[in-house]
């Protein structure tokens, strides 16, 4: 049966709207080299709805002929109508698809038992193995898994692409079927999730524009080996969010744009992307290089070495521009993925040698933490800056907090330079610089008319520089541990 990476192949248009055979033929041929497991033809990502029978039809037969059976063709045949399912469905047949995916009927919103009879009457009509397709998001229809259990037992019905999204759902349903029929992912954010929890694979949007890291993915969670599975995962994910921030199968053939491998235009009532999603995409693309090197970026082999951008064996300032997180600040869609896509990454802790050069010390320092259950990463963080705060020449590293030799000069230079003076604006030009706290008297006791005064008495804290040479951090804490004890 099939399995593995299956890609919902997008159906190239040329700049009048007409279909790009030619474009066609080379995309398929892109998705043979990089090892694509099989091929979704005209499904919704394809814009089957938006082609008419004839264009549909010769679609399907254009996909069969250039794969020449070296992949398994899945015709994505599902319509609103049943008769038309089941014509669409025969002409698949006809020209040796090797299954049919059919989408639940969009718009008229049948009941159970309604989707129950639609799929068993297409499965009776055409003799070749039919994969439910559920996707309530889009068709304002959801196949309850009590219907997908009923129509399980119908022998041409093989597999079912579950999109909600909802892992919950897909437990359910692999628990229900999975000795029957295949369950498959429809939603590329939580796929190696479902295929872990016994799914069979992943009929992918994104893997339009990464099919390698896609099947790479599927494979791995295939053969059991669940930390590599995750970690592509991990590195898939901008691109899984920036694809989907709009229509899909728009941003797949943006991304694919990129690529050079076919145009991004798309037909009425779809339009192209707004500028703020072509950036999201284009980033997430360039920060993981995902396709096999056709987009120019410093680094981006994802061979294990991190953003060594040049290879030398260093990290230095020239690669540190390509450490920040891909989720952008920038006033479009969202700066955070959403909770059920994003569920956590790793932190990284980075060494600076006070040269110019950073180590990588994440693992041994112990930042990377996995959930003991599932192995997925549970850190959150939002930014990685690299940046010479001080001017000495050196580059310094802020990841949330500032780490590494520069650490005291940062944030000195952050909070008196940055931080406090508008502040001090704020509240009437106040000059934070003389105002400080005494949080145990010295000798003398005080009170102190000044910083430099007090400087000399007890134990003090300076807003101005909290951190600064003021009040060093082995201060701070051997006054908290005598506060603790008491006097």
């Amino acid at each position: 049966m099939i399995s593995g990476s299956l890609v919902a192949l997008v159906t190239p248009m040329d700049s009048r709207g007409g279909l790009d055979w030619v474009a066609l033929e080379r995309l398929i041929d892109f998705h043979l080299e990089q090892g694509t497991d099989g091929i979704v033809a005209v499904g919704t990502t394809g814009e089957s709805a938006t082609l008419d029978m004839s264009e549909h039809k010769e679609g399907i037969r254009r996909v069969v002929e250039q794969v020449a059976g070296r992949i398994p063709v899945i015709a994505g045949t599902g319509a609103n109508s049943t008769r038309e399912a089941v014509e669409l469905t025969e002409a698949a047949r006809s020209v040796g698809a090797d299954a049919c995916l059919l989408v639940t009927p969009y718009y008229n919103k049948p009941t159970q038992e309604g989707l129950y009879q639609h799929h068993r009457y297409i499965a009776e009509a055409v003799a070749i193995p039919q994969i439910l397709y559920n996707v309530p998001g889009r068709t304002a229809c959801d196949m309850l898994p009590e219907t997908v259990d009923r129509l399980a037992g119908i022998s041409n019905i093989v597999g079912i692409k579950e999109a909600t999204g909802d892992l919950q759902r897909a437990r359910e349903l692999i628990d229900r079927v999975a000795d029957r029929i295949h369950v498959y992912s429809g939603d590329d954010a939580t796929a190696a999730e479902l295929i872990l929890l016994g799914g069979k694979g992943n009929i992918s949007v994104t893997a339009n524009v990464a099919p390698k890291l896609c099947a790479e993915m599927q494979a791995a969670t295939l053969r059991g080996d669940y930390a590599t599975a995750l970690e592509i995962t991990d590195r898939l994910m901008p691109l899984h969010i920036a694809i989907f921030l709009e229509p899909g199968l728009a941003g797949a053939k943006y991304g694919l744009s990129l690529l050079g491998r076919c145009r991004e235009e798309v037909r009425l009532p779809l339009v192209g992307l707004t500028d703020g999603t072509k950036l999201a995409i284009k980033d997430a693309m360039i920060a993981k290089e995902h396709a096999g090197g056709d987009l120019d970026c410093a680094d981006a082999d994802q061979d294990g070495d991190g953003i060594d951008g040049n290879e030398d064996g260093t990290l230095s300032g020239q690669d540190l521009f390509l450490i920040a997180v891909n989720f952008q600040l920038t006033g479009i869609g969202r700066a955070y993925g959403p909770p059920t896509a994003f569920e956590g990454t790793f932190p990284y802790l980075y060494e600076n040698d006070g040269k110019g050069y950073f180590t990588d010390i994440s693992a041994a320092s112990g930042v990377q933490v996995r959930h003991p259950a599932t192995g997925r990463p549970v850190a959150k963080g939002l930014a990685t800056v690299a940046l010479d705060v001080d001017n000495d020449g050196l580059l310094d590293l802020a990841v949330g907090v500032v780490m590494g030799a520069a650490f005291g000069a940062v944030v000195t230079s952050f909070t008196n330079d940055i931080l406090m003076p508008p502040i001090g604006l704020l509240l009437g030009n106040v000059d934070f610089a003389n105002i400080f706290a005494v949080l145990k008297a010295g000798d003398p006791a005080g009170p102190y008319a000044a910083l430099a005064a007090a400087k000399g008495g007890g134990w003090l804290l300076n807003f101005s520089s909290s951190l600064g040479p003021e009040c060093p951090m082995e201060n701070i804490a051997a006054f908290f541990e005598e506060a603790v004890k008491g006097p």
